[in-house]
């Protein structure tokens, strides 16, 4: 029985293929990823969402690139702004509570 190679050269490999992958799919346009899809898997069998997405594309009249979309990391503005607004949230709960006391 064979195991499962996942060293950091193999995960290297499997990113880098990946990554090439992405970016031949962003350069197809909708007709030419559809049309792969149907050779791949036969015509109108499988990818179901890809492919109700590829045909409102297509209706659309977008035959432009599409572009690869990424979730952007949270950046470290939102960040500093969230750590900033806590440390003046405590700052005014710790006065208020002395207040109270007096």
């Amino acid at each position: 029985m064979t195991s499962i190679n996942r060293g950091h050269r193999r995960l290297e490999e499997l990113r880098d293929e990946a990554e090439t992958r992405r970016q031949e799919r962003t350069q197809r346009s909708p007709a030419e990823q559809l049309s792969l899809l149907d050779q791949r898997l036969g015509v109108g069998v499988g990818a179901r969402k890809e492919r109700d997405q590829l045909a409102s594309l297509l209706k659309e009249g977008a035959t432009e690139k599409k572009t690869a979309t990424r979730k952007r990391p949270q950046t470290e503005s939102k960040t500093a702004k969230s750590r900033e607004r806590a440390k003046d949230r405590r700052s005014r709960e710790k006065r208020e509570g002395k207040r109270k006391r007096d």
